[in-house]
């Protein structure tokens, strides 16, 4: 069990790693928007991840979800 945890985590990091990552800036769309996971609003050099779907996330928070959950 321990192995295939670790393999998955491993999958899923790899996977995070070529998603892609923005940097919110003054003026952005991102800054009327609120975070899903955290229910924080986003701010100005905020770190927010995109995934393939479209969706936008703080990377830190979008990370441990991902790694724990392995779904959107």
């Amino acid at each position: 069990f321990f192995f295939l945890k670790s393999k998955l985590k491993k999958a899923t990091l790899k996977a995070l790693s070529k998603m892609k990552l923005n940097n919110i800036k003054q003026g952005d769309e991102f800054l009327n928007e609120t975070c899903a996971i955290c229910l924080e609003n986003y701010q100005v050099n905020e770190v927010l991840r995109e995934l393939p779907c479209g969706h936008y996330f703080h990377q830190k928070d979008i990370d441990v979800w991902l790694i724990k959950n392995r779904n959107c």
